[in-house]
């Protein structure tokens, strides 16, 4: 990872790394600490920082500026900021929230929140599931490097998913000490980490399910389980103190807003279908299907077997959280959730997902050689198959948003995109998507008159092309339209032809 930004150096770029989503999330800090105004209203003094550093800044009803992500992600990001900023205030320099060492001190703290995540993956296959070394190290390499994670580090450094996958790790790991020792302190810090968890992604509340069914293998145990915080009362009390305590900010920043203690962020439309589930896409499509460009998850899928085999105790957890999270996921407007390499929800729950793929690691590396073999085959398979379609996708011969059939198979095996690939794409219909309906992708560019039609409403879209093309057709005393179809036939004979 950092080898791309050195390569890359994306850092080095006034409209990278602070970009996109990542402009509502870490907009709480130069807010706060460069501007001394959570009201936002120092944008209708300066609107023009409203287009360069604060994206889509939505108005409440009554006229306020919000805004629209919860303050979470800022706030593991503020560690790695603060000691940025006041260097360069003490220093003399312009210390704005926005430049240069702002940016590499968010790819830093991505990169630390990705190493910390991957160590307590080593710790619960270490120390719960009790295996050896060569299966943790195995198991991080899959997830660490096999997975979409590494766009998140490599790329697009700032935004929520390697903070929740650290956050969730670190709930995970507080949870398991709580219910081995039962008291307020454990309580109180287990509750801090399930607030942190929420305020980075609420939807990520999904993994509360994990203090129930940890640890639990069967009806009593679960019954076990629930008695557990009814006989503990100021234990259970404390986690509860403890979500309230870090929402507590959050809640007063709504009751500024609207007066009440929630508010909805999202108010443009965007929404969850529960009843139209786009499960086939979500999973399997070629315009971000999770399997697809992330088939390392299949080791997860065949790991369930070993883990209710082996580990009954982790199997009902993992496996519930999976199942509403795939299920809510796919039922978001946009199953495909934006830009982006993959479907980037689940690296949220990496850490629990590395537990079955652990176990799938652990049982064919105790078969003999030629399944010891196959298994460390497929783990290098998919780390190279993995890392390669990052490298197209820096490279954008993978799109973020507007892949197809056609266009997943003409740049297969290239690092670079081809002359046809931009003919072969297909962005998504925001406001159909928006009312739940998704149209099926039309029919790929086939013929020679389809191309040439195709070239000739692309060079029409271009200023700079059609100036070029009046020109000529002046000189050549032409009209422009047969210029225009001229110069498009003889594109597709020297370009797309083949």
């Amino acid at each position: 990872m950092i080898a791309i930004h050195v390569e890359k150096g994306f850092y080095k770029l006034n409209d990278r790394i602070i970009e996109s989503d990542v402009k509502h999330y870490y907009a709480w800090i130069p807010s706060v600490l460069v501007y001394n105004d959570i009201s936002l209203r120092f944008l209708d003094v300066n609107p023009d920082n409203n287009n360069i550093h604060f994206i889509a800044i939505d108005r409440t009803p009554n006229g306020k500026l919000y805004l629209k992500t919860t303050y979470g992600v800022a706030l593991m990001q503020v560690p790695f900021i603060l000691p940025v900023h006041y260097f360069l205030k003490w220093t003399g320099n312009i210390a704005d929230g926005f430049s240069m060492p702002y940016r590499i001190a968010l790819i830093i703290s991505s990169l630390f929140y990705y190493i910390m995540g991957l160590l307590m993956i080593r710790f619960l296959v270490l120390r719960k599931m009790k295996l050896k070394d060569l299966i943790a190290s195995l198991t991080i390499l899959i997830i660490g490097l096999g997975t979409n994670i590494v766009i998140y580090v490599a790329r697009e450094p700032a935004l929520s998913h390697v903070y929740s996958f650290c956050s969730i790790g670190l709930f995970l790991l507080l949870t398991d000490k709580f219910i081995n020792k039962v008291n307020w302190t454990n309580g109180l810090i287990m509750g801090f980490a399930y607030g942190l968890v929420t305020l980075i992604r609420p939807v990520n509340a999904i993994v509360g399910l994990i203090p129930i069914l940890w640890g639990v293998a069967s009806f009593s145990d679960l019954k076990e389980r629930v008695l557990l915080y009814f006989k503990n009362p100021v234990s259970t009390s404390m986690i509860i103190l403890g979500v309230i305590l870090l929402w507590a900010p959050q809640f007063m920043y709504y009751q500024y807003l609207h007066g009440s203690f929630s508010f909805p962020g999202y108010g443009t439309g965007e929404r969850f279908f529960f009843n139209n589930p786009q499960l086939i896409n979500h999973l399997f499509s070629y315009r971000k299907g999770w399997f697809l460009y992330t088939p390392a998850m299949f080791f997860a899928m065949f790991g369930f077997i070993v883990l209710y085999r082996e580990y009954k105790t982790m199997f009902w957890s993992v496996l519930t959280i999976l199942v509403i999270m795939v299920y809510v996921n796919s039922s978001w407007y946009s199953w495909w959730f934006g830009g982006s390499y993959g479907q980037r929800a689940y690296i949220d729950i990496f850490v629990l997902l590395a537990l079955p793929v652990a176990a799938l690691i652990y049982k064919g590396m105790s078969k003999g050689l030629p399944i010891k073999l196959t298994t460390l085959t497929l783990v290098f398979l998919l780390v190279f198959h993995n890392m390669f379609q990052v490298m197209q996708y820096l490279n954008s011969a993978i799109h973020y948003s507007g892949m197809t059939k056609a266009a997943y198979w003409e740049t297969f095996g290239k690092l670079h995109p081809t002359d046809k690939f931009q003919a072969y794409l297909e962005m998504p219909n925001m406001e159909l998507a928006k009312n739940g309906i998704y149209p099926k992708p039309k029919k790929p560019i086939e013929t020679q008159q389809e191309w040439v039609e195709f070239i000739e409403n692309d060079l029409r879209k271009s200023k700079e092309k059609m100036q070029f093309l009046t020109e000529k057709a002046i000189k050549n005393n032409l009209p422009i339209d047969t210029v225009i179809r001229h110069d498009a036939i003889y594109i597709y004979k020297t370009c797309y032809a083949n």
